[in-house]
């Protein structure tokens, strides 16, 4: 067996998440998440494929299955029926876009593995906020020293990973593959081949796949799903015939024999659709919906509008009062519409229908018309409490300014929820004026730009932001507008220090005296914690002597010195001590850390923070520790 290595007000430049959904206020994230983590359910007209069930029971073997395939091949329901036919002990995770990102991306794998062990979930609530801020490579050996109690074998399987583009999550599960305990072997479902280190795996024999070529059904498999489709067989001709047009296709061929249903001209249906799998599921599909009753028509294209759904949903968005009645009519056709929980709860349309269907609606419905289907869905999960969900239906129907209020009230859940990476996307949605007229928005994103390297990009930001509030005078009552002014003052000095430009830092700095006096956190606006105060900007490339610049340009003036010294809450003594204590001047770096403690109380020092306070006695020790040799 292989070892595994071992709501207050949002602080804009604050990147912690709440890395499990049991470490939450409420549960309706939860409910979500836990849609995502069912294996989806098998459909009574589901086709055992024997063949490929021995090739997954074969792959077992290897460390990773890779299962690919253009969309409508059957990946997913393979996986699936094997796992339900096998009694396969299997932890299961359904993505989507808003999981490429680090945390989010582990914690719906933490929650599918708590359906599959339960207590999975809360033994890592216990401990993993201690990982906060660490390396991937810690991050994750600690996930695997809890994957590794699992006693009984486990395949993880993680569905539709081609949605997943944020590198730091292929890499972490490249980590996590390198030492994955021998009882856990996973599964990855994608349309494309993921960048994982595939080579190697394979060079070691820990790699099986099954692509395309593999899920094309077979005359005797489509034989058998005819059967369980059509009251009466095709010719074998016929037969044959569908399996050059559909090249064994398995959604083309749900498709044909739901067309074919009660037809009398098999033959010439058959030979009358051509063409590559796009425009033979559009004819198709046009087939099959054309011959449903108008109020299921209806019921589709309202509908289609959402990604999941459950009755009450469904009927909030079209005025329905029956969809129970309609989920178990879908269900029960084979309309691509899927179960996905145990209790039959929470549904959602199969990729290619959905999207079938939301090209339909822009055909036939009015922008007007699909705005309001989007607003009567905001409204249901504004209710209920699904954030997320509200706030991309309301920028579907082009409501940007309510959207942007929702995520203003709900930003600190909303980073809770480990959705920073859809929040960015949504805030570069809107136009600047919705953004700077909610304070909370802008110094976030100010925020996440300048502490991800984007300093172009939060420059801009800022620039234009001076820019309207000078146009536009009235967005702001004449107080509020000049506290905005001033903590942009401050985050512009945060970018040049970003960009290791002392003398713009210090001359931001000056100009906004008044800024430091009302906000003196700038502790929060420049960051200059830990990681960036020894390693940042300052810490790369002459060291020293940017220290001690940044040093003589601070003393110039005592007011500066005085308001900046204030502002770090302490933080810039410990710069300065250590400045003293590389030039071996320990005498002067023992001083000012005394001084620093006769003037800061215990609560004080406490204030800067546990990174900050660890470091500041590390100081301290260390220069007395060198001076007693």
């Amino acid at each position: 067996m292989a070892k595994s290595n071992p709501k207050k007000r949002v602080n804009p430049m604050d990147t912690g998440y709440q890395l499990n959904r049991h470490m939450m206020p409420g549960n309706q994230s939860r409910i979500v998440l836990s849609t995502k983590a069912s294996v989806p359910l098998m459909a009574e007209k589901d086709v055992i494929r024997t063949r490929l069930m021995n090739s997954l029971d074969e792959s077992i073997r290897c460390k990773l299955t890779l299962i690919t395939a253009p969309a409508g091949f059957g990946k997913t329901t393979l996986a699936s029926n094997w796992i339900h036919f096998r009694s396969v002990k299997a932890a299961w995770v359904s993505l989507d876009q808003g999981d490429s990102q680090f945390f989010r991306f582990w914690s719906c794998i933490i929650e599918a593995l708590e359906r599959c062990v339960p207590g999975f979930a809360d033994n890592i609530a216990r401990e993993l906020h201690s990982y906060r801020g660490s390396s991937m490579e810690t991050t994750i050996s600690f996930y695997l020293n809890e994957v590794s109690q699992i006693t009984e074998p486990c395949v993880l399987v993680l569905d539709d990973y081609h949605v997943i583009t944020e590198p730091s999550v292929h890499d972490s599960l490249a980590f996590f593959l390198e030492y994955l305990p021998e009882h856990i072997r996973l599964i990855v479902i994608s349309r494309t081949v993921p960048p994982l280190p595939l080579s190697r795996l394979r060079v070691r024999k820990q790699l099986a796949q099954v692509n395309a070529n593999d899920l094309r059904f077979t005359l005797q498999e489509m034989d058998a799903l005819q059967g369980k489709s059509l009251k009466q067989m095709l010719l074998p001709g016929d037969m044959a015939l569908l399996e050059r047009k559909t090249e064994g296709w398995a959604a083309g061929l749900i498709l044909a024999f739901l067309s074919m249903e009660g037809r009398k001209d098999v033959t010439s249906f058959i030979e009358s659709f051509s063409g590559n799998h796009h425009y033979i599921f559009d004819y198709l599909m046009d087939e099959v919906l054309l011959r449903q009753t108008e109020e299921l028509q209806l019921f589709l294209l309202q509908t289609s509008i959402l990604n999941y759904m459950c009755p009450s949903l469904a009927e909030a968005v079209s005025g329905r009062s029956d969809s129970p009645r309609l989920f178990a009519l879908l269900e029960s056709s084979h309309m691509f519409f899927i179960p996905l929980d145990d209790t039959r709860s929470w549904y959602r349309y199969h990729h290619l229908f959905s999207e079938m269907l939301n090209n339909r609606l822009l055909d036939r419905y009015s922008s007007e018309e699909r705005d309001e289907l989007h607003r009567r869905a905001y409204r249901w999960y504004e209710e209920q409490g699904f954030t997320t969900e509200a706030i991309n239906h309301m920028l579907a129907a082009g409501d940007k300014d309510l959207a942007a209020s929702c995520m203003e009230r709900n930003l600190s859940i909303i980073i809770q929820n480990d959705h920073e990476s859809i929040l960015l996307r949504w805030l570069g949605q809107l136009p600047l004026k919705s953004i700077v007229s909610r304070p909370d928005l802008f110094y976030y994103q100010v925020g996440r730009l300048a502490a991800s390297g984007q300093i172009r990009e939060a420059k801009s930001l800022l620039e234009r932001s001076l820019h309207l509030l000078e146009q536009e005078q009235d967005l702001f009552p004449a107080g509020k507008r000049n506290e905005l002014k001033l903590r942009v003052g401050l985050y512009r000095a945060s970018v040049a220090y970003y960009q290791g430009d002392i003398d713009a830092f210090i001359d931001l700095l000056d100009a906004n005296m008044e800024g430091l006096e009302r906000f003196p956190s700038i502790v929060n606006v420049v960051n200059l914690g830990e990681a960036l105060l020894y390693r940042g900007p300052i810490g790369f490339g002459g060291r020293l002597k940017k220290m001690a610049y940044l040093s003589a340009r601070a003393s110039e003036s005592e007011q500066r010195r005085g308001a900046i010294h204030y502002a770090l809450q302490g933080l810039g003594y410990i710069f300065l001590a250590d400045l003293y204590y590389e030039w071996n001047r320990l005498d002067e770096s023992q001083a000012i850390l005394n001084q620093t403690l006769a003037a800061l109380d215990n609560k004080a020092v406490q204030n800067l923070g546990g990174n900050h306070a660890s470091h500041y006695f590390a100081v301290k020790n260390k220069a007395g520790s060198r001076k007693s040799h």
